[in-house]
């Protein structure tokens, strides 16, 4: 396979990876407002219970002031049952987002195996005059690379999903801790340039 192809290839990845990232952050985002909206409803409940609670603090009638009771223990029963549904429904939703992480895991494992290959490539074309593009090349397709993996990650930890003291280990096949991806084309070109290979 030429450079070109190769090179058309990696871009056509480094596309898929940004493909992904965007859909993770529209997850996130997703996510956020889904939780603001949550939060608020507890919110109104709460408010709700203080104006019964005062209402029932100034009660004369004792037969309104056990309506009132009533209504308060409804009310603090109705905030604990919506806080267990909004955190089973938050649980649902970060599994819905651990999905789509692992979509980009996936795609950026790919995109790793493609950038070695095409940096063995570059190292067997490269010349003087292509040097620097080529390093240059390598270089933008690494970012593309290393930061949407450094961003899913920092996802998992910000979500919960993953512990603070496992973020190096191994998470579903994917080595979290793993090094990014890195060209030494031009110390190698200058290493083989010296030796008088070129």
């Amino acid at each position: 396979m030429s450079k070109q192809t190769m090179t058309k290839e990696m871009q056509e990845k480094v596309n898929e990876i940004a493909t992904a990232v965007a859909k993770l952050r529209d997850k996130i985002d997703e996510l956020e407002e889904l939780a603001e909206q949550d939060a608020e409803t507890v919110t109104e409940i709460e408010q709700e219970l203080e104006i019964m609670q005062a209402e029932k603090d100034k009660a004369t009638d004792v037969t309104e002031a056990k309506k009132l009771v009533k209504k308060v223990q409804e009310l603090e029963e109705q905030i604990e049952l919506q806080q267990g549904v909004n955190k089973a429904v938050a649980n649902q939703r970060t599994g819905e987002l651990e999905e789509i992480v692992q979509e980009l895991f996936k795609v950026h494992n790919s995109a790793k195996l493609m950038y070695t290959a095409l940096e063995s490539e570059y190292k067997e074309t490269v010349s003087v005059r292509s040097l620097k593009e080529d390093n240059e090349t390598l270089r933008e397709f690494a970012k593309g690379i290393n930061h949407p993996f450094k961003f899913a990650r920092s996802v998992l930890l910000d979500f919960g999903i993953v512990d603070k003291k496992n973020q190096n280990q191994r998470y579903n096949g994917t080595h979290l801790g793993q090094r990014e991806l890195t060209t030494d084309l031009e110390r190698l070109f200058t290493l083989e340039t010296r030796r008088g290979n070129y």
